[in-house]
């Protein structure tokens, strides 16, 4: 094989070698700068950022149109949404669209669950029976009825989210002594009042 091959080899095989080098640096430039989920954790489950807020945007429209007939801050409805269903994946929420852990029965529908509850300051787990809809929009309209009860009548005339929160408690929404703090923890922390307006 002459010298003038031997080097164009050489200069080939190079070459290639340069191109793959290249190529493989804009390869991972590209991965590098592609935009990951980061992930947060919330009480003892860690979650996709991405995934949370997707399911606020999925709840936002429907809440800020709750607003608008009732005054209700949509910051409350995205919020009890997230901790009532667990982000959307609760049992509740995907088998019975019941996205506020609404108990009793809707159109003759019901699930029995497990449930946490809070009797004279002590957890206690218990079985219950929960409203089952047939989609997401029933129960949101449910849980817009269930709130113009007269127990609730202060949380639809606040002044603001945290008004609102503490309302919701106090109308015995639910047993936790921490209810209230935990709805203004979630909207604080993923600033969901930004929906209030």
């Amino acid at each position: 094989m002459s010298t003038q091959i031997k080097n164009e080899l050489r200069r080939s095989s190079w070459l290639i070698a340069l191109v793959v080098v290249m190529v493989a640096t804009i390869v991972s430039v590209k991965l590098v700068d592609k935009p990951k989920a980061s992930w947060e954790s919330y009480g003892d489950e860690w979650y996709s950022t991405a995934y949370q807020g997707d399911f606020i945007n999925e709840i936002a429209g429907p809440a800020q149109n709750i607003h608008a007939e009732t005054q209700l801050f949509p910051s409350i409805i995205i919020a009890q949404a997230i901790l009532e269903s667990d982000w959307g994946q609760s049992e509740l929420a995907t088998s019975a669209n019941n996205l506020f852990g609404i108990k009793g029965e809707h159109n003759n529908q019901s699930v029995i669950m497990r449930t946490d509850e809070y009797i004279d300051g002590e957890r206690i787990t218990i079985d219950d029976q929960f409203k089952k809809y047939d989609n997401l929009q029933q129960g949101m309209e449910d849980h817009l009825v269930f709130l113009k009860g007269a127990s609730y009548q202060p949380v639809l005339s606040a002044a603001n989210y945290r008004e609102a929160a503490l309302a919701i408690q106090a109308g015995g929404y639910a047993t936790d002594p921490r209810y209230a703090d935990k709805l203004i923890e979630l909207i604080e922390q993923f600033g969901l009042n930004q929906y209030d307006s």
